[in-house]
């Protein structure tokens, strides 16, 4: 089954997808295309308005990766998100210095790692 995660996130449209994404186990979710950095502040504050649950942090991981997504709600995510939006936040090459901070020290391995390991590849990537 395909989630399509609406443009304009709406608590009914929210709720009917957390019906279907726990009813289902064969789910995969689709995103909206090309969101401009309003939308994707616009849904992601929606979301961190909900309370947490596996589709609301899924969402909120996948929506760090995007480029786009406002460096100014990254940390609101690693503090209201689970451990795959921490990890996704910590993938990021524009955290803040608190956010590198908070990465390199989180109590959670996968967290510590992933970042150290970004951090790494960053530094390989630098032209010589």
């Amino acid at each position: 089954m395909d989630l399509k995660v609406p443009r304009v996130l709406d608590q009914s449209a929210f709720d009917g997808l957390c019906r279907k994404f726990v009813t289902n186990s064969d789910v995969s979710i689709s995103l909206p295309q090309c969101l401009s950095v309003s939308e994707i502040q616009e849904l992601v504050l929606f979301l961190l308005g909900q309370d947490s649950n596996d589709l609301r942090n899924l969402l909120l991981a996948d929506m760090v990766e995007d480029s786009a997504f406002p460096g100014n709600l990254l940390e609101e995510v690693f503090h209201k998100g689970d451990i795959g939006c921490r990890v996704a936040v910590s993938l990021r090459d524009d955290l803040s210095p608190q956010l590198e901070y908070l990465c390199s020290q989180s109590p959670e391995e996968d967290v510590r790692s992933h970042y150290a390991l970004r951090k790494a590849y960053r530094s390989n990537q630098k032209p010589k």
